[in-house]
Formats: C-alpha cells, structure tokens, sequence
C-alpha cells in the first residue's frame, strides 16, 4: 500500500544521496559517453555530437561537444544542469532528474520519473526496470507533453502524447542489429544546427545487452532498465510529435529531462491514462 504523497516529499528530503557522491563521472551502460546524435549520417563515431555528464552529491550536468558538421544547436558546447533525488514507500522504489538550466536556452519542460515496483524495498536497492509493472515516464511540465517507454510487438518503444494532437508511436531499434545490440537507437529526431536549419537526426544510447545502465565510476549500476521487460505500448495513430516532444524522448533516455520525484499529480494523471 502508498504512503500519501505528503510523506513522499518528506521521504526525498532524506533521500541518501550515497549512491550519487561517492563520484562525479557518469556512466551509462559502463561508459563515459552517455549519448550520441549522429551528425553525418554514418553511424555513431567519432566527432559526432557526444554527452557527457557528472552528479555530485543530488546535482548534476551533461556536457554536449562535437567536430562533425553540420554543428548541432543542442551539442554546441553545450551544459545542461538539474537535480536528481530518490525515495521508497512500501511498494516501490522510484527516482528522478529534474532539469534546472541550459545553455541553450534555459529550463527544459520535461519530468522523468522511474518507478520500480518492488515490495518492501530497500532505502538504498537500485531501480530496478525489469517488470511490466515497472515504468519509465516523462512528462512536459510546461508543454504538457508525456511519454512512456514501452514495448510494441516485443522491441521497445516510446508512446508520445501530446495535448491536443493525441498520441505517437516511435519504434526504437537495436544497433547494429538485435542479436548484436551496442546501442538502442532513436530515430528522426527533428534538430535545429547552428545555423538555424531543422533536420532530422539518429540519437544513441549505449547498452549492456539489452539493458541501459546508469552508475558512477567506481560503483555499482543505481538504475538497470531491461528494455525486454516493458510495459505494453497503448498504440494510437497521432501526427507527428513537436520538437520538444522527441527532445523530451532523447532526454528521457538520457536520463535527463526535469527530474522532480514525489509522485506529483502530474505523474499519477499520466499513470491513469495507461
């Protein structure tokens, strides 16, 4: 049974933020390199835009730097800063990132929210993403925008709604191929370069088999996502998701959108719409 959400807030305010300090280098599925957007089309490689980031203590930022044109406006030396925290009540473990600022622009109008349900958890037990009860969720907290990452005839997907438009379905990919996954490719990302020209772009995101892993140097994984083991997507046809939208997809999986965790309203109304 949930504790009412006024003690969750409580709950993060205590949040052990141990499983953040103990270094500033993060790592995704093992590696330093936490994302990359193809700019030349041929692939993850050197030179293409590549986000790198650190947490200390419940702060943390991601760093974008590149070579490869065209020069990407989200990537152009860019840093993006926030806020993580982590809570329990008796059924679950959950987590989030809560972006504060950019350098492009300020404050992203994403909420990311992981729930990993698990009876009795332990304060200080990883997330664990392996269960169709688990989620992974986003929310537009300005935009209004939210997705789910999800599975859509056994591959993993993302369910994008957007207000007023309905809702999307975007299939991700294993690359370079499912029985071989590197990285869990997302397609079609609309960007903007420098030089003010929008096109659409592949993001990557490092794996470890099939599973996203996020962790410090030197420590142990404190979020595994088992992209086997998802929800089922909701299918509904829409238009084309806004920028944001699809940003706010890439952020997600960046583990990086505005991380506020306390099963705010806003979270709880995008669980009933499932």
């Amino acid at each position: 049974m949930r504790v009412v959400a006024a003690l969750v807030g409580g709950m993060v305010a205590t949040f052990a933020c141990a499983a953040f300090a103990q270094s500033p280098n993060l790592l995704v599925s093992g590696q330093s390199t936490l994302a990359i957007i193809d700019n030349n089309g041929d692939g993850p490689g050197p030179g293409d835009c590549m986000f790198t980031g650190g947490i200390a203590g419940s702060a943390f930022f991601i760093n974008g730097s590149q070579t490869n044109t065209p020069l990407l406006r989200v990537c152009d030396d860019s840093m993006f800063t926030g806020m993580v925290a982590k809570g329990f009540d008796t059924s679950s473990n959950f987590g989030s990132i809560n972006f504060t600022g950019s350098s492009i622009g300020g404050g992203l109008p994403v909420m990311l929210e992981l729930v990993d349900e698990t009876m009795h958890p332990s304060a200080d037990a990883p997330l664990h993403i392996d269960s169709p009860d688990d989620l992974v969720t986003l929310s537009g907290a300005a935009s209004g925008t939210g997705s789910l990452l999800c599975l859509a005839d056994n591959a993993p997907a993302a369910r994008v709604d957007i207000p007023g438009a309905g809702t999307m379905l975007m299939a991700l990919s294993f690359f370079p191929s499912d029985s071989n996954p590197q990285f869990l490719c997302i397609p079609g990302l609309p960007l903007q370069d420098t030089g003010g020209m929008f096109d659409v772009y592949s993001a990557y995101i490092p794996l470890t088999g099939k599973h996203i892993t996020i962790s410090t140097v030197g420590d142990p994984p404190f979020v595994d996502i088992d992209l086997t083991e998802l929800p089922q997507c909701v299918r509904s046809a829409a238009p084309a998701a806004s920028t944001w939208g699809l940003m706010g997809l890439l952020l997600l999986l960046l583990i990086a959108g505005t991380w506020q965790l306390g099963r705010q309203q806003a979270f709880s109304d995008s669980l009933a719409r499932l």
